[in-house]
Order: structure tokens, then C-alpha cells, then sequence
């Protein structure tokens, strides 16, 4: 029923109808969290004072007991048995580092990393140095408490917070700090996190796209001269990738090929797509698949040789730009997310729906399990 009502909606009036159940799904998330956090204040003053904790319902119908003024018997001064305060909390044992060349080269921290590749390295590091900006030092000259709450203050989304963390931890473990509690709060995060993923997925708002027509589509931009627009779409509904696995370089000099970056090699007779800056490239390594389309072999010849996909008036778009450059061109200004969500969904009663998952994983760089747990069965839920 949403499904044909949603339908009667232009692009634009759809987009913001989608946009306002987010809004409203984060309000509710963040309401429940401040509900939450308010409560167990109030019990934490119960606890203190000696009073009887509230059940869940009477926290919700009666005033906060934090507001509550509870009168306290004093006893005779001559029989006060002064005492000092037994702290449930151990303090955090700082170390102490006199040489500041330590501070100045936390990077160190992860370009000395063996486990990482190069592409996570860079990642790190530009982390790193925003996480320097919000602290207005360095991470060693701060405490777990100050970066827990500096973090919160300056970066309210739980996701995003949840990856920052990561590095706080890598270069305190490098240099020999506790960073306990940091690890303690990332568990957290993480907590929160997938609680809010599961929350969304469970949401009834689903609209889905008939394959077929959205493949008329892709056609018909190549046919319309928006050629940019052409490979994009076809890419990410062909293959079901990531937007950083779109951030290629054209050209027809097999020579120009290197390890580092993602091309897309023009060939006489197909297109070699090669991948060697994606997301899960430490896991599966290299990616590349022979396009033999004529429609798309016929567009990449036409497409300026020795150039960026992504780009802007000859301009290579910014990493931090991908997302929203590519959502901009996308067939219902769809993220890649719920593209492939889409395409899965529409495949879901294949008689070889199986082995149809197991090619977009390997074309991805997903396992089965997340495909199964994130991708297959859900709406459009980020």
C-alpha cells in the first residue's frame, strides 16, 4: 500500500518524505537515550540518600527524584566519625613523558602498524589529525575521561564516534598508556550502534524499484549524453559495489596501471576494471573484472582518456565529497547502500538466489554473513 502511495509522489516530495522518517527516528532514538541517562540519575540519588529506587513506572509518573528535597536525621556532632570518601572509581594512571618529540609523532603510531594496508593507513591518519584539531592537543597529553567527552561533544553521531575511537586507542597502546577505558567506551558505542541499526531495519517504510525499468533508465542516459551519470549507475547496479570502489581513472596506457589507486582500463574489445583502493582490500585484495558490455565499452570510448570518473569540471572530486557527488547521479538519488538492498530484494525469489549472493560477494568484498544480516530482506534503512 506505501509502496503504490510513495509512487504518487514527485522525486523531490518522496526524498523529503524519507528524510522526515529519519529526523523522526533519530528524535525517537535519542529521546529514549535521554530517558535513559535522566533515570539512572535519579536512581543514583536514591542509592545515595538511602531511598527506595522507583520501579520503571512510577520513574516515568512521579516528579525526579532528583528534584526532591529528603530531610536527613543529623546526628549529635560529638558522635560524627569523619571519614574519607572511598572512590569506586580508580583513578587513571597517567605516564609521564618529559621528551615532547613522543607527542609530536603519534602518527608513528600508525604507520609503524604491520597489520594495516597502505589505504587504511592514509585513512588513519587523516583521523588522526581531524581528532588533533578537536583536542587542541595531543592525544597522550589528554585523559580517557577528556577524550570520551570531548568526542561526545564534538562528534554527536554514535557511528562516527564509534570508528574516531579506534584511534585514541591505537596510539595510547602504542605508547604504553591504559586506554581501558577508552576500549570499555568503544564496546559501548558499539552497543549503541548496532541497537540503532536493528531499530531502523525493523521499520516499515520500504520502497523498492523495479529492476527492469531502472536498467531502461541507465540505458537511456547513455543515449541522453550523460555519460558520467551512465557509468555510475551501471556500475553500481551491475555490480552492487561502494562508492569508493567508483573512484576510478580512465585511460588506455596500460602503463599508467599501479598498485595504489582503481582504474578502468579502455580495451579494444572491454574494459578492465581494477580495484586496489576499496574498503575491504585487506581482506580480499586486488579486484578486477573484464567488462565485455558493447553499450558500456561504446560509452568508455567516448569518456576523455587519462581522466577521474569522478569529477568535477576536470576537477577530481575530494574523498570526503564521494558520497554525495555520487548520490547526486544516482537513478532516485539512491545511496550505494540502498542500491544494492534494491537489487538483492528484487532478485530475493530467484531460483539460484544463492549463487547470486555469493558473486555479489565476491564482486563487493562482503561475506555472506553481512550480506545476509545488513543487505538481504531490508528496506531502505541506512
Amino acid at each position: 500500500m506505501l509502496y503504490y502511495k510513495m509512487n504518487q509522489l514527485s522525486d523531490t516530495e518522496r526524498i523529503e518524505h524519507l528524510k522526515a522518517l529519519d529526523r523522526a527516528r533519530q528524535k525517537k532514538y535519542y529521546d529514549a537515550k535521554k530517558a535513559l541517562i535522566n533515570e539512572r540519575k535519579r536512581n543514583a540519588y536514591a542509592e545515595l540518600h538511602g531511598i527506595k529506587k522507583p520501579t520503571a513506572v512510577s520513574v516515568i509518573k512521579q516528579a525526579p527524584l532528583i528534584e526532591e528535597k529528603v530531610p536527613i536525621e543529623k546526628p549529635p556532632i560529638e558522635n560524627i566519625k569523619i571519614t574519607k570518601p572511598v572512590s569506586k572509581k580508580k583513578k587513571e594512571k597517567l605516564i609521564v613523558i618529559e621528551d615532547d618529540a613522543k607527542f609530536n609523532n603519534e602518527e608513528t603510531a600508525i604507520t609503524t602498524r604491520d597489520n594495516i594496508s597502505e589505504t587504511t593507513k592514509k585513512d588513519y591518519l587523516k583521523k588522526l589529525r581531524k581528532l588533533h584539531t578537536i583536542f587542541g592537543a595531543p592525544i597522550l597529553k589528554l585523559s580517557n575521561d577528556t577524550i570520551i567527552s570531548k568526542l561526545a561533544e564534538e562528534i554527536p553521531n554514535v557511528a562516527s564516534r564509534y570508528t574516531y575511537i579506534n584511534l585514541p586507542i591505537i596510539v595510547k597502546n602504542h605508547f604504553g598508556f591504559d586506554a581501558n577505558l577508552l576500549i570499555s567506551e568503544r564496546e559501548n558505542l558499539k552497543a549503541q550502534r548496532d541497537g540503532h541499526t536493528e531499530a531502523k531495519k525493523s521499520d516499515d517504510t520500504i520502497i523498492y524499484y523495479d529492476l527492469n525499468c531502472i536498467h531502461k533508465d541507465i540505458e537511456r542516459l547513455a543515449q541522453s549524453g550523460d555519460k558520467q551519470a551512465f557509468v555510475i549507475n551501471y556500475l553500481l547496479y551491475n555490480y552492487g559495489v561502494r562508492n569508493k570502489d567508483l573512484d576510478v581513472f580512465i585511460t588506455n596506457d596500460k602503463t599508467a596501471i599501479n598498485s595504489d589507486d582503481n582504474f578502468l582500463l579502455v580495451g579494444d574489445k572491454s574494459v578492465k576494471w581494477i580495484r586496489n583502493n576499496y574498503k575491504t582490500k585487506a581482506n580480499y585484495g586486488t579486484k578486477v573484472i573484464i567488462i565485455k558490455n558493447a553499450n558500456f565499452l561504446r560509452v568508455m570510448k567516448l569518456m576523455p582518456n587519462n581522466s577521474y570518473l569522478l569529477s568535477f569540471d576536470g576537477t577530481h572530486i575530494a574523498s570526503s565529497s564521494l558520497d554525495k557527488f555520487i548520490r547526486t547521479r544516482t537513478i532516485h538519488n539512491l545511496t550505494e547502500s540502498q542500491i544494492f538492498k534494491n537489487i538483492l530484494h528484487e532478485k530475493r525469489n530467484s531460483p539460484s538466489i544463492d549463487k547470486i549472493k555469493k558473486q555479489f560477494s565476491e564482486w563487493r568484498g562482503t561475506s555472506l554473513k553481512e550480506i545476509n544480516q545488513y543487505y538481504a530482506g531490508y528496506g531502505y534503512s541506512e
